[in-house]
């Protein structure tokens, strides 16, 4: 007669391992979600940011250009939202177009300003000359921009006014600078709802050919 001995019973410590590991997942997987979230949303601003950089290089340069040209504000406007066409999840708050030197400051004065889309606001006192724009302004300026008048007393751009823009060598020429804020609102959310991204560049106006 054959006698069968009894299967070996699993250890309580085996027999528990199941258990152990959807511990240890539920542990690790919210984890892993708020990295997930945290590369999507993170991701998305780096993305947005080195458009709006190349944007708002591509709208300095326009002025530069443009010089003392009367439509200088409006064109550099019109290049900027060009250029930011590509942008996803972010609202442009106010445009900035200021007078400033080889440092690139940007007075608190002209900073804290609030922009008007109806009659343009800026400064034009000391070392506070600037130009604010919002966001309609900068959508829209290629229709609706309103351009200073000859005795730069009227027009969204009256402040810093183009046509009194120095850009002759023994002036010496201005130093304009262009500066952006924007809102970003993440997709997720995990890390907050929105926050604030800027960028500024500064170019010397380019003096008359010769």
């Amino acid at each position: 007669m054959i006698t069968r001995s009894p299967k070996p019973s699993l250890s309580p410590r085996l027999a528990g391992d199941g258990g152990s590991v959807m511990v240890e997942s539920a542990i690790i997987l919210p984890i892993l979600l708020v990295m997930l979230a945290g590369l999507v949303d993170f991701g998305g601003a780096f993305r947005n940011r080195i458009t709006i950089q190349g944007a708002v290089r591509s709208a300095a340069r326009a002025e530069s250009v443009m010089g003392n040209n009367a439509a200088a504000d409006k064109f550099s406007l019109t290049t900027l939202w060009a250029g930011m066409s590509t942008v996803s999840n972010t609202t442009l708050n106010e445009v900035t177009v200021f007078k400033t030197d080889s440092n690139g400051l940007l007075t608190t004065n002209c900073k804290n300003l609030t922009p008007d889309n109806t009659n343009g606001k800026g400064l034009n006192s000391g070392a506070d000359v600037c130009n604010v724009y919002s966001g309609y302004q900068t959508q829209n300026a290629g229709t609706v921009f309103q351009l200073a008048n000859a005795g730069c007393t009227s027009g969204w751009d009256r402040w810093y006014c183009p046509s009194t823009r120095k850009i002759d060598l023994t002036g010496p020429p201005d130093y304009l600078g262009f500066a952006v804020e924007v809102t970003y609102t993440p997709y997720t959310k995990v890390f907050g709802s929105s926050f604030k991204m800027t960028d500024q560049q500064v170019m010397r106006l380019e003096p008359p050919a010769a």
